[in-house]
C-alpha cells in the first residue's frame, strides 16, 4: 500500500513538472458576438475587449482577408507599454490590440513547426519547418514592415522563419 502511494504521488509529480508545449486554441468564430447588442459592448471590460479583437482578427485571416490595420494595432501594444499600461486604453484601442495578439497566434497556431515547401535546384524537398517569433519580437517585426495590408501568408513571410 505504502509503496502506491508513493508511486502515485511520484508519477503525479513527475507529469506535472514536465513542460509542455501544446499550441494555443483559437475559437471557431466570433459568434458569442454576434447576438450581442450594442449597449452590451459599454459593459465589456477591457480583456474581453482585447478578446473580441483576437477573434475578429482570426476571423479575418481564417475567410483569407487582408488585415488593413495590423501596423496600427501593433503600434497600440507598444504605446500600452508606458507608465500607465493597459488601464489608460480606450475601447478602439483595446479592439486593435486584440487584433494584432490575434494575428500573431493565428500564424503562429497555424505555421509554427509546419514543413516549408520549398524545392531545391535538385527537385527534392527541403526538410525545414517554420519556427515563428512570439510576443514582444513578432510585434517588433510587424512594426519594422509598413505595408498596407497583410494576409496570413504575409504574416507568416515576417514573423515565422525556415530553421
Amino acid at each position: 500500500m505504502r509503496f502506491l502511494i508513493i508511486t502515485t504521488v511520484t508519477i503525479c509529480i513527475a507529469l506535472t513538472s514536465m513542460p509542455t508545449q501544446a499550441k494555443i486554441r483559437l475559437a471557431k468564430s466570433c459568434k458569442q458576438y454576434t447576438s450581442l447588442a450594442k449597449s452590451a459592448f459599454i459593459l465589456f471590460n477591457k480583456q474581453e475587449l482585447i478578446s473580441l479583437g483576437e477573434c475578429v482578427a482570426q476571423d479575418i485571416l481564417r475567410m483569407q482577408m487582408p488585415l488593413t490595420t495590423l501596423v496600427q494595432a501593433c503600434n497600440e501594444i507598444k504605446e500600452a507599454d508606458g507608465l500607465l499600461g493597459i488601464t489608460a486604453l480606450s475601447k478602439a484601442e483595446a479592439i486593435r490590440i486584440g487584433q494584432c495578439l490575434g494575428a500573431i497566434n493565428y500564424v503562429d497556431t497555424r505555421f509554427h513547426g509546419t514543413k516549408v515547401n520549398i524545392r531545391n535546384k535538385y527537385g527534392r524537398r527541403s526538410n525545414l519547418t517554420y519556427n515563428c517569433a512570439r510576443g514582444q519580437l513578432a510585434v517588433d517585426l510587424i512594426v519594422q514592415h509598413n505595408e498596407d495590408r497583410f494576409n496570413s501568408n504575409g504574416i507568416r513571410n515576417i514573423i515565422c522563419e525556415p530553421q
